[in-house]
């Protein structure tokens, strides 16, 4: 009864707060990020590359297929469209990626498959390196809220992240760092879970037409779609979040 009561004194940081601070967060991680790949890039003619929505993306059709480039699917491809991403006119990515479109009535099925380009627009292997660019957001939000309750964009915005159970603690434990971010995405899973089942199919020419892998696809949108209103919906009203609720947390204003 006194952790309820302690609970209702402190005002619950607002959607825009966290968006705001959300997106400077993003800032102060992927743009030196952003700048290595970018300088890697054209160091390495395109074998480390990188776009993680801090750039710029521009796309063409091609007439004909690059230099090189043999598709691992043996289908006749009828689109092909080649995408940049550059980081202030530097280029931190290209990629092709060639499709076969069956338009059958009002309905439409895709194969597709993407290749990593070089800046001199040949194919070649390339290292993604948006899984570290993952990881290190991931991390740098954790450490900071272990150790203060909030990042550099919370400060920014006056939004801190306290214990439920410890409110006058500076910090939150790991297990709850970590876990109320594991909680803020289970909503993905789903979908997670049939893109694997995509990337991992030995037959993507059949799955494309497969209606049953189409149906789960489209469940898992909407059980991803529902979660993520829900949790807007929560801190609009000023409510706990249910990452919060799980993590035992409280995302609270400061000023």
């Amino acid at each position: 009864m006194t952790i309820s009561t302690v609970e209702r004194a402190w005002r619950r940081a607002g959607f825009w707060r966290r968006v705001l601070a959300f997106v400077i967060d993003m800032a102060v991680v992927l743009i030196p990020l952003q700048v290595v790949v970018a300088v890697l890039f054209a160091q390495t003619n395109g074998a480390v590359q990188g776009s993680y929505g801090l750039v710029f993306n521009s796309c063409q059709k091609l007439s004909q297929l690059p230099e090189g480039l043999q598709p691992v699917l043996k289908l006749d491809f009828n689109s092909i469209v080649e995408c940049r991403s550059s980081f202030f006119g530097f280029e931190t990515a290209r990629t092709v990626t060639v499709s076969k479109v069956n338009q059958t009535g009002s309905s439409a099925t895709a194969v597709f498959e993407t290749h990593a380009l070089g800046a001199d627009g040949r194919p070649r292997k390339a290292f993604d390196t948006g899984w570290i660019a993952l990881f290190l957001f991931f991390g740098y939000l954790v450490l900071f809220e272990c150790r203060s309750g909030a990042a550099v964009g919370k400060r920014a915005t006056g939004v801190r992240v306290i214990e439920s159970a410890r409110p006058d603690s500076i910090g939150i434990p790991a297990r709850k760092a970590i876990g109320r971010y594991i909680a803020m995405w289970v909503g993905a899973v789903p979908a997670a879970a049939v893109m694997l089942v995509a990337l991992g199919s030995s037959a993507p020419a059949e799955l494309a037409t497969n209606n049953a892998f189409w149906t789960a696809f489209a469940v898992a949108g909407i059980i991803e779609l529902a979660w993520f209103i829900w949790i807007i919906v929560s801190i609009s009203r000023k409510r706990d979040p249910i990452y919060d609720r799980i993590a035992g947390t409280i995302t609270i204003r400061t000023s």
